[in-house]
């Protein structure tokens, strides 16, 4: 299909809205990008995150929050996060991975996707926003339910126990 039309939304609740008529949500586009440029994608209208405000990483009380938007290279560079760095340099290069979103990863087509293994093992939770509101829901609950695409849009993503409690916090770049 031909794209007809880009939305780059400034909230995640107005991201939902998009989706919810059928638009296709698009992180870092890594997976997207492609599909789209040979005709291959199965819708007409994208939804940028770029601008919705989930590209954030923070870690407060021993708890991270990893906005579906952070790159994984945010996650990576992040201190209270650096016990993910050795599993996140396997992923891809280092081009890829200044791209490739978080939200994207635990979603694209094996082979690819191997951030979910590290975030399963941490049992990491998710906060999902959807046409009906939002929960939280087990991240395996999540990965075995399938994509969110066209039905929902993670507001800030994963959460997990951090090994480096009280970690100082830094705003990621956007994308």
């Amino acid at each position: 299909m031909v794209i007809q039309a880009v939305h780059v939304p400034e909230s995640a609740e107005a991201a939902v809205t998009y989706s919810a008529r059928g638009a296709w949500i698009m992180g870092g586009g890594t997976v997207v990008m492609p599909l789209v440029n040979s005709g291959a994608a199965p819708a007409t209208e994208l939804v940028s995150l770029c601008r919705a405000g989930l590209d954030g990483v923070e870690v407060r009380a021993g708890v991270a929050r990893i906005g579906a938007a952070a790159t994984l290279t945010a996650v990576g560079e992040h201190p209270g996060l650096a016990f993910l760095r050795p599993a996140l340099r396997t992923i891809a290069s280092p081009t890829i991975r200044n791209q490739a979103t978080v939200g994207g990863n635990l979603f694209v087509a094996q082979p690819y996707g191997d951030l979910a293994i590290c975030l399963l093992a941490l049992d990491a939770t998710c906060e999902i926003a959807g046409p009906d509101g939002r929960r939280d829901a087990p991240l395996a609950e999540v990965l075995t339910s399938g994509s969110p695409q066209g039905r929902s849009s993670w507001r800030y993503g994963p959460r997990l126990p951090s090994r480096v409690p009280g970690a100082t916090t830094r705003p990621c770049a956007a994308a």
